[in-house]
């Protein structure tokens, strides 16, 4: 374990070099979020408030607000997630209605159907024998 995770430096918040340090790992980050961005600060660094205070300095971040107005606001964005978990919603609900089961009843059933989607091809598959497969 890095002897900075066990001890981390004390930072004070609303400190210039405090915001520095933090826009600084956010841009390491890519700009993934307050989460990611936190996770990664922790790793160094302890600041009291940490989610509050980085979640005030990334709205000022013009590339976050540009990457939050671009893709996360899309119409597309998240799709495939959503579809898929609109699959096992509904085969949950044709297998068992409204009926109650057990935790074991439920993990066994989220097992079943995680196999069941997992054997569904991503692209289209050609009914030609000929085609090759890729």
């Amino acid at each position: 374990m890095l002897h900075s995770a066990k001890f981390p430096y004390l930072l004070p918040p609303n400190h210039p070099f405090t915001a520095l340090i933090v826009h600084d790992t956010q841009r390491k980050q890519l700009h993934s979020g307050v989460n990611s961005t936190v996770t990664a600060l922790r790793q160094n660094f302890w600041i009291t408030s940490i989610r509050q205070y980085v979640r005030k300095l990334l709205r000022t971040c013009v590339a976050c607000r540009k990457l939050e107005g671009a893709a996360f606001r899309a119409p597309w964005y998240g799709g495939f997630w959503e579809r898929l978990i609109g699959l096992t919603k509904k085969a949950i609900k044709k297998t068992r209605g409204r009926a109650l089961i057990t935790l074991t009843e439920l993990q066994t059933l989220a097992v079943e159907v995680e196999a069941i989607l997992n054997e569904c091809p991503i692209t289209h598959v050609s009914s030609d024998v000929s085609d090759e497969e890729h």
